[in-house]
Formats: C-alpha cells, sequence, structure tokens
C-alpha cells in the first residue's frame, strides 16, 4: 500500500485541518488557509475541502506535499501522517 492511501485510512479530513490549527465548526466549515478569509468558507467534505471563496479543492491529509508543508496559519513542519500513525521519510 502506497504512502497516499495509508495516509487517507488513518486520517480523516476534520483531522487533518485540527493538525494544522484550523479551527472546523459544527458545519465543518473552516476559514480558508490559502487566502485572506474572516469567515468560515472551506467546507471539508468526507474526502476532500472546497473553499466557496477563492475554488480551493483537495485533500487536506495530502496537502502538505504540495504547499511546502506548511498551510496558512497551521503548523509548520511535521506532517498530518506523522500523527496519524503513518511513516513518513521526511
Amino acid at each position: 500500500m502506497d504512502l497516499f492511501t495509508q495516509i487517507k485510512m488513518a486520517v480523516s479530513v476534520k483531522e487533518a485541518a485540527e493538525y494544522y490549527g484550523l479551527e472546523v465548526n459544527r458545519g465543518n466549515m473552516v476559514c480558508c488557509p490559502f487566502h485572506n478569509d474572516r469567515t468560515p468558507s472551506m467546507k471539508l467534505n468526507e474526502d476532500y475541502f472546497y473553499c466557496f471563496g477563492c475554488g480551493a479543492t483537495g485533500d487536506l491529509r495530502l496537502i502538505h506535499i504540495w504547499r511546502g508543508r506548511r498551510i496558512g496559519r497551521g503548523r509548520p513542519g511535521g506532517c498530518v501522517c506523522d500523527d496519524g500513525g503513518v511513516g513518513s521519510d521526511g
């Protein structure tokens, strides 16, 4: 099983958002870390996120790979897979 599949099985999108320091409200909405967002405009679905403000979409569980391991106001370095019990080679 490849690393991407292991991460997706071990960590939910909501857990990934919380790991990166995003406050998830009851409707699974967060302030988008990809633009200057004052009110939650990003919806966290079971398998992906979508921002109604800027149109960003994807999988927060894997975003550290594409965004240089940092999401907006979130935690620098590290990897959501580290806390999810999945090995990371850096």
